[in-house]
């Protein structure tokens, strides 16, 4: 209600600093090609920084502020990767991306650029989509894929897939257990 969403709209979620390493144009120009065919679809940016006063000018120039919302800086965002169909990542470059591990403990699934070994976290399309060209056309693409994937009632359980993958591979016991087998290689 406080974001005038409606039950209908399909919430994708961006929660990155307004750098430009982490290219909010395209996930704005992206929109711009998939409201044509999905008006109900809705961008939500959590985050501050720089480039967001360009960022916020670009949306109105190409006319697309009733399905791109900028939130600014948030405390707790886990209630938007729950409010969220979909967690968006266009950076160029990433260390490690948390931002898809906060995704995937919400269950909320994510398109993501291929950067910093998210290939690890994301093995195959049914845990999510990783992009091999980070184009505005691949971008648009994936956020189809995954509108027809929810209306198709499928979306959710590949929220759930990414989940339990992540929760067995990326936890703090698996990192232990991990650090604990290579110490014990060096050890033996």
């Amino acid at each position: 209600e406080d974001l005038k969403l409606n039950p209908q709209d399909f919430l994708i979620l961006m929660v990155a600093r307004f750098d430009p390493v982490k290219r909010h144009e395209l996930a704005i120009f992206a929109m711009e090609n998939v409201i044509k065919k999905y008006p109900f679809a809705k961008l939500i940016f959590v985050g501050d920084g720089p480039i967001r006063q360009p960022m916020e000018e670009l949306v109105k120039k190409i006319k697309l502020t009733g399905n791109v919302k900028f939130l600014g800086h948030r405390e707790n965002v886990d209630a938007y990767f729950k409010l969220a169909d979909i967690t968006l990542l266009t950076s160029k470059t990433e260390s490690f991306p948390l931002v898809l591990l906060e995704s995937s403990k919400e269950k909320t699934p994510v398109i993501t650029t291929d950067v910093g070994g998210v290939n690890d976290m994301i093995p195959d399309q049914s845990y999510g989509f990783v992009l091999e060209d980070d184009t505005v056309e691949d971008i648009s693409n994936a956020i189809m894929t995954a509108i027809e994937l929810k209306e198709q009632d499928k979306l959710k359980e590949m929220g759930e897939k990414l989940f339990t993958y992540t929760s067995r591979n990326f936890s703090i016991q698996s990192t232990a257990d991990s650090i604990y087998q290579t110490y014990m290689k060096f050890v033996h």
